[in-house]
């Protein structure tokens, strides 16, 4: 309705410039119909066009930002797996006093790093590889470090261990 109205007032304008120059009238009525078709048909494909980016980007963000909470949570399972496997599979053999956990934001990642302190027999830190390479830690060792333990009687040699697992 509102391309007839602004037609029916073109006309009247051409009428008096049509008699003058023709190409002029041609040109108006030309550029009238594109106006109202850009007003009426362009303008709402445009802005319906604006607001499907913009809830694409929403979703895409949302997703984005489940996928960091998955992975986070996995990470933070694998961790607490690797806990509960060092618990059960080197207690047996050593005497376990404390397993630490620090998280490190780096870079690329963030990384856990686990340190298990136990006092053990000597002959039993040196069993203690073959059980890591059995779990499958043994590439997750950063840092071992053996303490001697003074004691009246050095027949059975004690001593104080730990070892720095980095989890990444």
């Amino acid at each position: 309705m509102n391309i007839f109205l602004i037609l029916n007032i073109s006309r009247r304008i051409n009428l008096k410039l049509f008699k003058e120059n023709k190409s002029l009238g041609i040109l108006l009525i030309v550029s009238i119909i594109y106006v109202g078709i850009t007003f009426l048909f362009i303008n709402p494909l445009r802005m319906k066009n604006n607001d499907l980016e913009k809830q694409k980007s929403e979703i895409l963000t949302l997703h984005q930002q489940r996928n960091t909470i998955n992975t986070i949570s996995k990470k933070e399972k694998q961790v607490e797996d690797i806990i509960l496997l060092i618990e059960k599979n080197i207690g047996s053999m050593v005497d376990i006093t404390s397993i630490t956990k620090q998280s490190q934001q780096t870079e690329n990642s963030n990384q856990t790093i686990l340190e298990v302190r136990f006092s053990s027999n000597l002959n039993d830190i040196f069993n203690l590889n073959q059980k890591l390479k059995e779990l499958n830690l043994e590439n997750s060792i950063e840092t071992i470090k053996v303490q001697r333990i003074q004691t009246e009687s050095n027949k059975k040699s004690k001593v104080n261990c730990t070892i720095t697992f980095k989890v990444v």
